[in-house]
Protein backbone atom coordinates (compact mmCIF):
# COMPACT_ATOMS: atom_id res chain seq x y z
CA UNK A 1 0.00 0.00 0.00
CA UNK A 2 0.98 3.67 -0.54
CA UNK A 3 2.79 5.75 1.95
CA UNK A 4 0.12 7.57 3.59
CA UNK A 5 2.65 9.71 5.58
CA UNK A 6 2.73 9.85 9.66
CA UNK A 7 -0.80 9.11 11.08
CA UNK A 8 -1.60 9.90 14.30
CA UNK A 9 -2.39 7.59 17.03
CA UNK A 10 -5.91 7.70 18.44
CA UNK A 11 -5.50 8.55 22.03
CA UNK A 12 -7.07 5.72 24.18
CA UNK A 13 -6.34 6.09 27.36
CA UNK A 14 -6.71 2.34 29.82
CA UNK A 15 -4.98 2.29 32.95
CA UNK A 16 -3.94 -0.83 33.88
CA UNK A 17 -5.91 -1.23 36.90
CA UNK A 18 -5.76 -5.32 37.56
CA UNK A 19 -3.56 -8.14 37.08
CA UNK A 20 -4.39 -8.91 33.31
CA UNK A 21 -1.16 -7.69 31.52
CA UNK A 22 -2.44 -9.60 28.14
CA UNK A 23 -5.70 -7.67 28.20
CA UNK A 24 -3.49 -4.16 28.03
CA UNK A 25 -1.81 -5.52 24.99
CA UNK A 26 -4.61 -6.22 22.73
CA UNK A 27 -6.28 -2.75 23.23
CA UNK A 28 -3.17 -0.96 22.10
CA UNK A 29 -3.25 -2.67 18.91
CA UNK A 30 -6.69 -2.01 18.45
CA UNK A 31 -6.10 1.49 18.94
CA UNK A 32 -3.16 1.15 16.60
CA UNK A 33 -5.15 -0.05 13.90
CA UNK A 34 -8.46 2.06 14.42
CA UNK A 35 -6.06 5.41 14.30
CA UNK A 36 -4.07 4.01 10.90
CA UNK A 37 -7.88 3.82 9.52
CA UNK A 38 -8.76 7.23 10.83
CA UNK A 39 -5.74 8.86 9.36
CA UNK A 40 -5.73 7.45 6.09
CA UNK A 41 -9.50 7.88 5.59
CA UNK A 42 -8.41 12.24 6.34
CA UNK A 43 -5.71 12.35 4.21
CA UNK A 44 -7.22 10.71 1.42
CA UNK A 45 -10.10 13.14 1.58
CA UNK A 46 -9.25 15.96 3.35
CA UNK A 47 -5.40 15.94 1.60
CA UNK A 48 -6.49 17.81 -1.62
CA UNK A 49 -8.57 20.80 0.21
CA UNK A 50 -5.98 21.05 2.80
CA UNK A 51 -2.59 21.26 0.06
CA UNK A 52 -1.25 18.49 1.60
CA UNK A 53 -2.20 16.33 -1.79
CA UNK A 54 -2.61 17.63 -5.25
CA UNK A 55 -4.08 15.59 -7.96
CA UNK A 56 -1.68 16.74 -11.31
CA UNK A 57 -4.03 18.17 -13.58
CA UNK A 58 -6.84 18.72 -11.72
CA UNK A 59 -6.73 22.83 -11.59
CA UNK A 60 -6.29 22.63 -15.86
CA UNK A 61 -9.78 23.08 -16.18
CA UNK A 62 -10.72 26.80 -16.58
CA UNK A 63 -13.89 27.86 -14.91
CA UNK A 64 -16.93 27.81 -16.27
CA UNK A 65 -15.83 26.45 -19.72
CA UNK A 66 -18.58 23.47 -20.51
CA UNK A 67 -17.01 21.16 -22.71
CA UNK A 68 -18.62 18.08 -24.78
CA UNK A 69 -18.99 14.99 -24.19
CA UNK A 70 -15.90 14.24 -26.45
CA UNK A 71 -14.05 16.32 -24.66
CA UNK A 72 -14.76 15.54 -21.04
CA UNK A 73 -14.13 11.57 -22.39
CA UNK A 74 -10.91 13.09 -23.92
CA UNK A 75 -10.61 15.15 -20.52
CA UNK A 76 -11.10 12.07 -18.15
CA UNK A 77 -9.18 9.94 -20.57
CA UNK A 78 -5.98 12.50 -20.07
CA UNK A 79 -6.50 12.50 -15.90
CA UNK A 80 -6.47 8.76 -16.17
CA UNK A 81 -3.01 8.40 -17.51
CA UNK A 82 -2.02 11.25 -15.34
CA UNK A 83 -3.53 9.14 -12.26
CA UNK A 84 -1.93 5.70 -13.36
CA UNK A 85 1.33 8.02 -13.82
CA UNK A 86 1.68 9.71 -10.77
CA UNK A 87 3.45 7.04 -8.65
CA UNK A 88 3.27 8.60 -5.34
CA UNK A 89 -0.48 7.04 -4.79
CA UNK A 90 -0.10 4.22 -7.23
CA UNK A 91 -2.86 3.77 -9.72
CA UNK A 92 -6.33 4.76 -10.52
CA UNK A 93 -7.72 1.13 -9.53
CA UNK A 94 -5.64 1.18 -6.43
CA UNK A 95 -7.09 3.98 -5.24
CA UNK A 96 -10.21 3.47 -5.85
CA UNK A 97 -9.42 0.00 -3.78
CA UNK A 98 -7.90 1.50 -0.65
CA UNK A 99 -10.80 4.16 -0.75
CA UNK A 100 -13.51 1.49 -0.43
CA UNK A 101 -10.99 -0.17 1.97
CA UNK A 102 -10.52 3.65 4.18
CA UNK A 103 -14.03 3.29 3.72
CA UNK A 104 -14.86 -0.12 4.81
CA UNK A 105 -12.27 0.75 8.07
CA UNK A 106 -14.20 3.92 8.62
CA UNK A 107 -17.91 2.21 8.46
CA UNK A 108 -16.17 0.21 11.06
CA UNK A 109 -14.69 2.94 13.32
CA UNK A 110 -17.83 2.88 15.04
CA UNK A 111 -17.85 -1.13 15.38
CA UNK A 112 -14.15 -0.41 17.04
CA UNK A 113 -14.83 2.41 19.14
CA UNK A 114 -18.08 0.55 20.58
CA UNK A 115 -15.43 -2.79 20.88
CA UNK A 116 -13.30 -0.25 23.02
CA UNK A 117 -16.23 0.82 25.20
CA UNK A 118 -17.20 -2.39 25.35
CA UNK A 119 -13.53 -3.57 26.54
CA UNK A 120 -13.62 -0.71 28.67
CA UNK A 121 -16.89 -1.41 30.10
CA UNK A 122 -15.16 -5.21 30.31
CA UNK A 123 -11.97 -3.58 32.10
CA UNK A 124 -14.23 -1.52 34.57
CA UNK A 125 -16.70 -4.48 35.17
CA UNK A 126 -13.24 -6.55 35.77
CA UNK A 127 -11.98 -3.84 38.47
CA UNK A 128 -14.93 -4.18 40.14
CA UNK A 129 -14.69 -7.64 40.01
CA UNK A 130 -11.54 -7.44 41.45
CA UNK A 131 -12.61 -5.30 43.74
CA UNK A 132 -15.67 -7.36 44.69
CA UNK A 133 -13.56 -10.21 44.78
CA UNK A 134 -10.72 -8.27 47.76
CA UNK A 135 -13.93 -7.72 49.63
CA UNK A 136 -15.10 -11.36 49.31
CA UNK A 137 -12.18 -12.28 50.46
CA UNK A 138 -11.56 -9.91 53.26
CA UNK A 139 -15.56 -10.86 54.35
CA UNK A 140 -13.90 -14.18 54.14
CA UNK A 141 -11.31 -13.89 56.55
CA UNK A 142 -13.56 -11.80 58.73
CA UNK A 143 -16.40 -15.13 58.13
CA UNK A 144 -13.23 -17.18 59.55
CA UNK A 145 -12.86 -14.87 62.11
CA UNK A 146 -16.32 -14.77 63.50
CA UNK A 147 -16.25 -18.54 63.14
CA UNK A 148 -13.38 -19.09 65.46
CA UNK A 149 -15.00 -16.43 67.92
CA UNK A 150 -18.66 -17.84 67.42
CA UNK A 151 -17.11 -21.40 68.48
CA UNK A 152 -15.23 -20.23 71.05
CA UNK A 153 -18.55 -18.33 72.70
CA UNK A 154 -20.31 -21.45 71.85
CA UNK A 155 -18.13 -23.58 74.23
CA UNK A 156 -18.26 -20.95 76.80
CA UNK A 157 -21.87 -20.36 76.23
CA UNK A 158 -22.00 -24.62 77.03
CA UNK A 159 -19.29 -24.49 79.64
CA UNK A 160 -21.84 -21.46 81.18
CA UNK A 161 -24.87 -23.90 80.90
CA UNK A 162 -23.05 -26.69 82.48
CA UNK A 163 -21.95 -24.16 85.37
CA UNK A 164 -25.32 -22.70 85.53
CA UNK A 165 -27.20 -26.34 85.80
CA UNK A 166 -24.79 -27.32 88.49
CA UNK A 167 -25.11 -23.96 90.19
CA UNK A 168 -29.07 -24.75 90.12
CA UNK A 169 -28.57 -27.69 91.28
CA UNK A 170 -26.64 -26.73 94.20
CA UNK A 171 -29.40 -24.00 95.16
CA UNK A 172 -32.06 -26.85 94.71
CA UNK A 173 -29.65 -28.50 97.45
CA UNK A 174 -28.95 -25.60 99.32
CA UNK A 175 -32.75 -24.53 99.81
CA UNK A 176 -33.77 -27.96 100.35
CA UNK A 177 -30.75 -27.99 103.23
CA UNK A 178 -32.59 -24.59 104.34
CA UNK A 179 -35.63 -25.89 104.88
CA UNK A 180 -34.42 -28.42 107.22
CA UNK A 181 -32.14 -25.84 108.92
CA UNK A 182 -35.24 -24.21 109.52
CA UNK A 183 -36.92 -26.69 111.32
CA UNK A 184 -34.19 -27.82 113.25
CA UNK A 185 -33.69 -24.02 113.65
CA UNK A 186 -37.30 -23.62 115.25
CA UNK A 187 -36.46 -27.18 117.13
CA UNK A 188 -33.75 -25.85 118.99
CA UNK A 189 -35.26 -22.66 119.80
CA UNK A 190 -38.14 -24.23 121.29
CA UNK A 191 -35.77 -26.98 122.99
CA UNK A 192 -33.91 -23.34 124.46
CA UNK A 193 -37.02 -21.84 125.23
CA UNK A 194 -38.38 -24.62 127.24
CA UNK A 195 -34.88 -25.36 128.80
CA UNK A 196 -34.66 -22.03 130.28
CA UNK A 197 -38.40 -21.95 131.06
CA UNK A 198 -37.31 -25.12 133.32
CA UNK A 199 -34.51 -23.41 134.75
CA UNK A 200 -36.57 -20.64 135.97
CA UNK A 201 -39.09 -22.85 137.63
CA UNK A 202 -36.07 -25.00 139.18
CA UNK A 203 -34.16 -21.89 140.45
CA UNK A 204 -37.76 -20.82 141.99
CA UNK A 205 -38.30 -23.99 143.86
CA UNK A 206 -34.71 -23.98 144.81
CA UNK A 207 -35.56 -20.52 146.14
CA UNK A 208 -38.18 -22.35 147.88
CA UNK A 209 -36.42 -25.46 149.18
CA UNK A 210 -35.39 -26.65 152.95
CA UNK A 211 -32.70 -24.26 154.27
CA UNK A 212 -31.18 -26.84 156.14
CA UNK A 213 -29.97 -29.26 154.29
CA UNK A 214 -26.94 -31.62 154.04
CA UNK A 215 -23.49 -29.50 152.98
CA UNK A 216 -23.74 -31.02 149.57
CA UNK A 217 -27.19 -29.36 148.87
CA UNK A 218 -26.28 -26.06 150.26
CA UNK A 219 -28.97 -23.90 148.92
CA UNK A 220 -27.09 -20.96 148.24
CA UNK A 221 -24.69 -23.40 146.05
CA UNK A 222 -27.77 -24.89 144.12
CA UNK A 223 -28.95 -21.31 143.40
CA UNK A 224 -25.62 -20.42 142.03
CA UNK A 225 -25.45 -23.60 139.61
CA UNK A 226 -28.95 -22.97 138.09
CA UNK A 227 -28.00 -19.33 137.51
CA UNK A 228 -25.14 -19.91 135.64
CA UNK A 229 -26.28 -22.48 133.75
CA UNK A 230 -29.24 -20.07 132.61
CA UNK A 231 -26.97 -17.48 131.33
CA UNK A 232 -24.99 -19.95 129.89
CA UNK A 233 -27.81 -20.53 128.23
CA UNK A 234 -29.38 -17.34 127.05
CA UNK A 235 -25.72 -16.88 125.44
CA UNK A 236 -25.96 -20.01 123.26
CA UNK A 237 -26.78 -19.84 119.72
CA UNK A 238 -27.99 -23.46 120.67
CA UNK A 239 -28.12 -25.86 123.83
CA UNK A 240 -25.04 -27.59 123.81
CA UNK A 241 -25.01 -31.27 124.95
CA UNK A 242 -22.47 -30.58 127.48
CA UNK A 243 -24.47 -28.04 128.87
CA UNK A 244 -27.87 -29.74 128.66
CA UNK A 245 -25.86 -32.84 130.34
CA UNK A 246 -25.35 -30.08 133.31
CA UNK A 247 -28.81 -29.20 133.27
CA UNK A 248 -29.71 -33.04 133.45
CA UNK A 249 -27.39 -33.26 136.32
CA UNK A 250 -28.61 -30.51 138.31
CA UNK A 251 -32.61 -32.05 137.63
CA UNK A 252 -31.42 -35.27 138.90
CA UNK A 253 -29.52 -34.08 141.99
CA UNK A 254 -32.69 -31.89 142.38
CA UNK A 255 -34.79 -34.84 142.40
CA UNK A 256 -32.39 -37.00 144.75
CA UNK A 257 -32.86 -34.87 147.24
CA UNK A 258 -36.46 -34.18 146.78
CA UNK A 259 -36.72 -38.39 147.84
CA UNK A 260 -33.71 -38.70 149.63
CA UNK A 261 -33.14 -39.20 153.56
CA UNK A 262 -29.86 -37.86 155.03
CA UNK A 263 -28.47 -37.58 158.34
CA UNK A 264 -25.84 -34.49 158.59
CA UNK A 265 -24.65 -32.16 161.36
CA UNK A 266 -24.86 -28.59 161.33
CA UNK A 267 -24.99 -25.26 162.73
CA UNK A 268 -28.15 -23.88 163.58
CA UNK A 269 -29.65 -20.63 165.01
CA UNK A 270 -31.69 -21.33 168.49
CA UNK A 271 -32.62 -18.90 171.14
CA UNK A 272 -31.36 -19.78 174.63
CA UNK A 273 -32.80 -17.70 177.65
CA UNK A 274 -33.91 -15.20 175.10
CA UNK A 275 -30.71 -14.98 173.73
CA UNK A 276 -29.61 -16.23 170.22
CA UNK A 277 -27.27 -18.48 169.90
CA UNK A 278 -25.67 -20.74 167.13
CA UNK A 279 -25.62 -24.69 168.14
CA UNK A 280 -24.37 -27.99 166.28
CA UNK A 281 -26.74 -30.62 165.86
CA UNK A 282 -27.32 -33.74 164.76
CA UNK A 283 -30.04 -33.54 161.98
CA UNK A 284 -31.93 -36.09 159.28
CA UNK A 285 -33.67 -34.69 156.25
CA UNK A 286 -36.57 -36.24 155.15
CA UNK A 287 -36.75 -35.29 151.10
CA UNK A 288 -37.65 -31.54 150.56
CA UNK A 289 -39.83 -31.18 153.02
CA UNK A 290 -38.89 -31.52 156.27
CA UNK A 291 -35.57 -31.81 158.53
CA UNK A 292 -35.55 -33.51 162.33
CA UNK A 293 -32.52 -31.52 164.46
CA UNK A 294 -31.15 -32.13 167.98
CA UNK A 295 -28.68 -30.27 169.07
CA UNK A 296 -25.18 -31.99 170.65
CA UNK A 297 -25.60 -30.67 174.33
CA UNK A 298 -28.97 -32.30 173.73
CA UNK A 299 -30.63 -29.39 175.18
CA UNK A 300 -32.67 -28.79 172.06
CA UNK A 301 -34.73 -31.20 169.63
CA UNK A 302 -37.05 -30.17 166.81
CA UNK A 303 -38.21 -29.49 163.34
CA UNK A 304 -37.54 -27.19 160.77
CA UNK A 305 -40.76 -26.64 158.63
CA UNK A 306 -42.61 -24.28 156.18
CA UNK A 307 -45.27 -22.42 158.28
CA UNK A 308 -46.92 -21.04 155.63
CA UNK A 309 -47.86 -23.99 153.63
CA UNK A 310 -50.47 -22.40 152.22
CA UNK A 311 -48.31 -18.89 151.14
CA UNK A 312 -46.71 -18.32 147.75
CA UNK A 313 -43.33 -17.94 149.41
CA UNK A 314 -42.69 -20.55 152.25
CA UNK A 315 -41.13 -19.67 155.83
CA UNK A 316 -39.09 -22.06 157.44
CA UNK A 317 -38.74 -22.07 160.98
CA UNK A 318 -36.66 -23.88 162.92
CA UNK A 319 -39.71 -25.37 165.96
CA UNK A 320 -38.77 -26.78 169.40
CA UNK A 321 -41.73 -25.84 171.05
CA UNK A 322 -43.64 -28.98 170.11
CA UNK A 323 -45.93 -31.69 172.22
CA UNK A 324 -43.80 -34.36 174.27
CA UNK A 325 -45.15 -37.26 171.59
CA UNK A 326 -43.88 -35.17 168.19
CA UNK A 327 -40.77 -34.84 170.48
CA UNK A 328 -40.22 -37.99 171.18
CA UNK A 329 -41.14 -39.26 167.66
CA UNK A 330 -38.56 -36.81 166.60
CA UNK A 331 -35.89 -38.73 169.12
CA UNK A 332 -36.68 -42.06 167.58
CA UNK A 333 -36.26 -40.91 163.86
CA UNK A 334 -32.75 -38.93 164.86
CA UNK A 335 -31.63 -42.83 166.51
CA UNK A 336 -32.85 -44.93 163.37
CA UNK A 337 -30.83 -42.39 161.50
CA UNK A 338 -27.61 -42.38 163.44
CA UNK A 339 -24.71 -43.89 161.77
CA UNK A 340 -22.90 -46.07 164.86
CA UNK A 341 -19.82 -44.23 164.46
CA UNK A 342 -21.49 -40.98 164.82
CA UNK A 343 -19.53 -39.66 167.78
CA UNK A 344 -16.48 -40.26 165.41
CA UNK A 345 -17.66 -38.64 162.45
CA UNK A 346 -18.79 -35.59 164.69
CA UNK A 347 -15.40 -35.12 165.85
CA UNK A 348 -13.61 -36.07 162.81
CA UNK A 349 -15.68 -33.15 161.22
CA UNK A 350 -15.75 -30.52 163.99
CA UNK A 351 -12.75 -31.16 165.93
CA UNK A 352 -12.56 -30.09 169.49
CA UNK A 353 -15.26 -27.52 168.74
CA UNK A 354 -17.80 -29.49 170.43
CA UNK A 355 -17.88 -32.48 172.92
CA UNK A 356 -21.07 -34.60 171.65
CA UNK A 357 -23.19 -34.94 175.34
CA UNK A 358 -24.35 -38.50 176.31
CA UNK A 359 -27.09 -37.64 178.52
CA UNK A 360 -30.39 -36.51 176.95
CA UNK A 361 -32.54 -34.23 178.48
CA UNK A 362 -36.17 -35.60 179.27
CA UNK A 363 -39.00 -33.56 177.48
CA UNK A 364 -40.06 -31.22 180.52
CA UNK A 365 -36.28 -30.28 180.90
CA UNK A 366 -36.10 -29.20 177.32
CA UNK A 367 -36.13 -25.56 176.73
CA UNK A 368 -38.92 -23.95 175.54
CA UNK A 369 -38.96 -21.37 172.84
CA UNK A 370 -39.55 -18.13 173.65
Amino acid sequence: MADLGEIPEIPVEIEEKGPSKGRKIVITIVAVVVGIAIGGAGLYFGGPRLGIIRIPGADDVPTGVVLTDAQAQQRIAELENRLNAYTVLGTADQIRAEKDELTKRRQSQGTMEEIAATLRDALDKEEEYDALTRDLENLNERIASSQGTLESTTRQLAEADSRLAGLRTAIARLEDQVGKLEVADDRRQAVKAALLRDLEQLIVQIRKSMPLAPPEYRKEMRIARAQRLRDELENSNWVRPELLEECTQLYLEELRMATQEDYFVAKIPLLENKKPVMKWAECVSIGNRLTYFETLDRKFTGICRNTNPQGAVPRYELVVDLPRGELMEIRDIMAQYRPQDYEERIRSQLGEEVEVEGKRPTVAEQPRAS
